[in-house]
């Protein structure tokens, strides 16, 4: 599948939301944003080549949103982000049942990703990233504050690195 150009969480969320800027424990306001530029030279997606990892250690039930993007950042694979979540949003709107998340659903029994290569601003000032999810019989949209519990139903979204 083919990635959109870009993501613009102003226009998608609405307004007051942005691209998250400087480090974690900021305002968010000033310095570099904070996702995965590996994610701009992406043309292209194979979803059935996607990594779905939880980020759980042995012994984990949960963690923070905040402690699975420090793992995720570790572990070094392209973190997806919203040109990602966007091109699948935008594949199920306009294909549905014939979408790649229906696909997913289906062959891999994926009713849920998240996409950390893009950490987000709310109009609060909070960290948040983008997720897809399966409820009541239709794919939706949310955003998830990262300072809440993550758990084994809730994988990432990344690619290998070469």
């Amino acid at each position: 599948m083919e990635l959109v150009e870009a993501f613009n969480p102003a226009t998608f969320i609405g307004q007051g939301w942005s691209v998250w800027r400087g480090p974690a424990d900021g305002k968010g306001l000033g310095g570099k944003e904070d996702r995965d530029v590996r994610e701009d030279v992406i043309t292209e997606v194979n979803w059935h080549k996607v990594l779905y990892e939880t980020m759980l250690k042995d012994g984990d039930t949960s963690i923070t949103g905040e402690e699975k993007l420090n793992r995720l950042k570790e572990m070094g694979n392209i973190r997806l982000g919203g040109r990602a979540f966007l091109s699948l949003w935008q594949d199920y709107q306009k294909n549905k049942e014939n979408s790649v998340l229906e696909k997913l659903r289906i062959t891999r029994n994926i009713r849920y990703v998240d996409f950390f290569g893009l950490i987000l601003r709310s109009s609060d000032g909070a960290r948040y990233v983008l997720a897809l999810y399966f409820l009541d019989g239709e794919w939706r949209w949310s955003s998830y504050w990262l300072g809440g519990g993550w758990f084994a139903g809730s994988p990432s979204a990344s690619l290998a690195s070469v």
